[in-house]
């Protein structure tokens, strides 16, 4: 069970979310603390996808990541596919793109104040433990997050505000 004082919020929240050509998240903290505040964010968007066989994560390559499965930092090497279950926080990363070729979309995620990416599927295993989750559920779905964790976790000192956004937008993929 959490302790009731990590989900204490140190100030006052905003989420803004505007639906149009493309979907925008704002996410805005202003402290009103006397001390300085630790944040951790992250806004959790799962897609739907048409297989997970058929889907990649670009955008990743180079980035260092901490990999909660496995457990060691790793880099990553080229476009990210997965064949079990994944649960990966990469610092320091900018805008990722899903590919899919059964649904031929490209998902693109743009960010800004928003230095970390947090890729996750429970695979097989997990989603079987998982109240909330089917479990013939994780081949049709990708998780792939926008925030500030890990070595990116901001601090902020009273009376400051910090804005994260991201812009998710769909299209086919190129021919």
């Amino acid at each position: 069970m959490r302790n009731p004082t990590d989900w204490e919020i140190p100030g006052h929240v905003e989420f803004l979310v505007t639906v149009a050509e493309s979907l925008t998240m704002e996410f805005a903290v202003e402290i009103n603390r006397d001390r300085d505040s630790s944040l951790k964010t992250c806004l959790h968007t799962y897609f739907q996808i048409s297989g997970i066989d058929a889907m990649s994560i670009t955008g990743l390559e180079g980035i260092r990541y901490q990999d909660k499965v496995a457990g060691p930092t790793e880099t990553e090497t080229a476009a990210v596919r997965i064949a079990g279950e994944v649960d990966r926080a990469y610092f320091d990363t900018a805008t990722t793109e899903i590919e899919g070729s059964g649904y031929n979309r490209k998902i693109r995620v743009a960010k800004s104040c928003s230095n970390s990416a947090v890729v996750w599927n429970p695979w097989t295993e997990k989603s079987e433990r998982m109240p909330d989750f089917a479990d013939d559920e994780y081949p049709q779905v990708v998780c792939v997050e926008s925030g500030n964790v890990g070595k990116n976790q901001t601090t902020l000192p009273h009376g400051s505000r910090a804005v994260m956004q991201v812009e998710i937008t769909s299209g086919p993929l190129p021919s």
